[in-house]
Order: C-alpha cells, then sequence, then structure tokens
C-alpha cells in the first residue's frame, strides 16, 4: 500500500500566515497527521544515552566488585608501605586478609544494592519511553530487562547479601555449609547480568535501525517535498 504526503498551501489570515500541518495518506484511510520526525529523533536519542548508561554501569559494578577482592591480595603480597606491613604483622595469621575482604564484601553489597534500584528506575523510564515511540520490539526488551532486573532486585541480591553474611569471618579450611548455597546464586545473579546485557545488546540494535530508517524516511519526505514545488 502506497503511502502519499501532501503538504496544503499556506492560509492567510489577518494577522499573518499559518502553515498547516503535513499529512500522510493512505488510500482508503482518513488524512492523519505526520508524527514530528524531530520528537521521535529526541526520543531515540534520550533512549539511547539512558540505555548506554544503564549498560556501562552494568559492567563497571560488576568490574569494581572484582577488583575490590582482587586488589586485597595485591595489597598483602607487593604494598611498598612500612606502615600497612607493620600493621599487618600485628594480627593473628588470616586475620588482616578476613578483615580486608569483609570491608570489600559490604561495600559489593552497598554497591549491588543501590545500583539495582537505580537499574529499576532506568528500566521505568525507558519503557515508558518505548510506550510512547509505538515500537512493540522496544517495549518488549525493555520489559524483559526490567523483569530481569526484578528477579535478582527482589530476590537474587537479597538472598546473596544474607548467605554472604553468614559466611564472614567463618574458616574455609572445612567448606561451611553455606558456601555452596552462595555459589548458585553468585552464579545465577551473573547469569542474569549476562541475559539482560544481551537484551541491551539487542535494544541496542534496534534503537539504531530504527533510526537508519528514520533517516531515511526523512530524506524522502525532503525528496517529495522539493519536487512538488518544482513548478511544471
Amino acid at each position: 500500500m502506497q503511502k502519499h504526503l501532501h503538504e496544503p498551501l499556506p492560509r492567510f489570515y489577518a494577522g499573518g500566515v499559518k502553515k498547516i500541518e503535513r499529512v500522510a495518506v493512505i488510500p482508503g484511510e482518513e488524512r492523519r497527521p505526520v508524527d514530528k520526525p524531530s520528537d521521535k529523533s529526541l526520543l531515540r536519542t534520550a533512549m539511547s544515552f539512558l540505555l548506554g548508561a544503564w549498560l556501562l554501569g552494568t559492567i563497571l559494578v560488576a568490574f569494581i566488585a572484582a577488583e575490590n577482592f582482587w586488589i586485597i591480595d595485591r595489597l598483602l603480597a607487593t604494598s611498598l608501605h612500612p606502615v600497612f606491613h607493620e600493621t599487618v604483622s600485628l594480627l593473628p595469621v588470616g586475620e588482616a586478609r578476613a578483615l580486608l575482604r569483609y570491608l570489600a564484601s559490604e561495600q559489593n553489597r552497598f554497591f549491588f544494592m543501590w545500583w539495582g534500584w537505580a537499574e529499576a528506575v532506568l528500566g521505568i523510564a525507558l519503557l515508558a519511553m518505548a510506550a510512547r515511540s509505538g515500537s512493540g520490539r522496544l517495549l518488549l526488551g525493555f520489559a524483559l530487562m526490567l523483569a530481569l532486573v526484578a528477579s535478582t532486585q527482589l530476590y537474587l541480591t537479597p538472598r546473596i547479601v544474607e548467605v554472604g553474611r553468614s559466611l564472614d569471618f567463618i574458616p574455609r579450611e572445612l567448606p561451611p555449609p553455606n558456601l555452596r548455597t552462595f555459589g548458585m546464586l553468585h552464579a545465577a545473579y551473573s547469569a542474569v547480568d549476562l541475559l539482560k546485557l544481551l537484551a541491551g545488546g539487542w535494544m541496542t540494535w534496534v534503537l539504531l535501525k530504527q533510526s537508519r530508517i528514520g533517516t531515511k524516511s526523512m530524506e524522502k519526505v525532503d525528496k517529495k517535498a522539493e519536487s512538488s514545488r518544482k513548478p511544471s
């Protein structure tokens, strides 16, 4: 079915000239206004910015959480500060490492809890924008990402915090009973995060594709408008 764009002539009023908005006409349907391309372009830009912040934040939080533990062994092995080594030597063997790991664990728990709520805000905002854009694929993708965030924030993260705190300062010579549970919860969280990143990559591709289609459509509209203004 072919869509025709009509741009009516300006109407003259006593107060000046008023230009009528372009309308799209499809044979057999009523005339309807064309969505302003600039509005949709701004909406896609806003969604791209928020989605980029979401994906980048997810990667950074995961890196920071891992680095908080990695740096402990590096400090104990390679720190050049004499006071640090003097203080560590005053503690029983292994106590300094356990204390530093507890500090890192509490930092990570704080980061993951608050990042989860930030993700929820980003997901709700993107879902509202997707609904306004009228794109079913964007709506589905952002709804999926928000559902994954809900699963981590409402169940996995609280359980990881609860089980993790029960393991703080527990000797690891013999595996504690909750250690297996903690490992399973952590693996589930990592799998959900990976699915969320994959869904975010899909949303990025959809936004890029829609942006290219919108640009091509505007070029066609501009060409038709220029040709219609040329004298026959």
